[in-house]
């Protein structure tokens, strides 16, 4: 048997090339045939908005507004929200495993907006799914954001305690001499009471940050009131398919343009 040999291949595919072109025209057709006998698969999509109020003369870089969306991002991500999602879409007939769910559902951030998409055989479960996410989304950051704002209401009064606090050590015992703008604030007649309160405002800040699980104060988050939820019928690796039959036709149209060219024995 002849030894192989590339640039004789290479050259044997060339003169011959229609046969090759023509064997991977048919094997993308026989791969986009063989896509059209797959399940349906369904794509449900749907938007959240999002965005930063920034404080008054105050700016976020780009890098503050990336973290803070990064931090909402994992509270409503498929891992995050499948403990309540899961046994609500259970509640209402429909039969959903966690790995299913985790392995189907996707998040993508698009600017100031994530799209949640599901992907599903049943045409009926990927709208709801999609549904109830968004749902549950919207309230738990709408909620992480309320504790959030507290927790920052509390810290500002912290600010004004601390100062008051400097204020009584440098005033004379019992007496405090404060600022105008700190007179109607620090309404404490003596150290004692104005740690006290420092303690108590202390605990409720500890309390309300923990709960706000990291959401920025200035972090807004809404559900669009157009749009919906869209629901398409998706081609998934079709492409793919596509490909691998080409690919397939390539290797036949080689070895067919070469059959016989290196099959033939010697005779010594």
């Amino acid at each position: 048997m002849q030894e192989f040999s590339p640039y004789q291949t290479y050259q044997n595919t060339l003169r011959r090339w229609w046969l090759a072109v023509l064997c991977v025209t048919l094997g993308g057709v026989l791969g986009l045939i063989l896509h059209t006998f797959r399940p349906a698969l369904y794509e449900a999509q749907s938007l959240l908005i999002a965005s930063m109020n920034f404080p008054p003369n105050e700016y976020y870089s780009q890098f503050e507004e990336d973290y803070a969306f990064n931090v909402a991002a994992t509270h409503i991500s498929p891992l995050a929200i499948s403990a309540n999602l899961l046994p609500a879409l259970q509640s209402q007939g429909f039969d959903i495993t966690y790995e299913d769910f985790i392995r189907q559902a996707s998040v993508e951030r698009k600017q100031s907006a994530w799209a949640l998409r599901f992907q599903s055989p049943d045409s009926n479960l990927a709208p709801a799914v999609v549904e109830l996410w968004v749902e549950q989304a919207y309230e738990k950051l709408a909620g992480f954001s309320d504790h959030s704002i507290q927790a920052q209401s509390y810290y500002s009064q912290l600010s004004f305690l601390n100062a008051c606090y400097r204020y009584a050590l440098i005033s004379n015992t019992g007496i405090l001499n404060l600022p105008p703008d700190y007179q109607g604030v620090c309404n404490y007649s003596s150290l004692e009471r104005i740690h006290a309160e420092q303690v108590s405002i202390a605990r409720l800040f500890a309390g309300e940050l923990r709960l706000s699980r990291g959401i920025n104060p200035y972090f807004v988050v809404d559900i669009p009131d157009t749009g919906g939820i869209q629901v398409y019928r998706t081609a998934y690796d079709r492409n793919l398919m596509v490909l691998a039959g080409a690919l397939v036709g390539l290797v036949t149209g080689i070895w067919l343009t070469n059959l016989g060219v290196f099959g033939k024995g010697r005779r010594g």
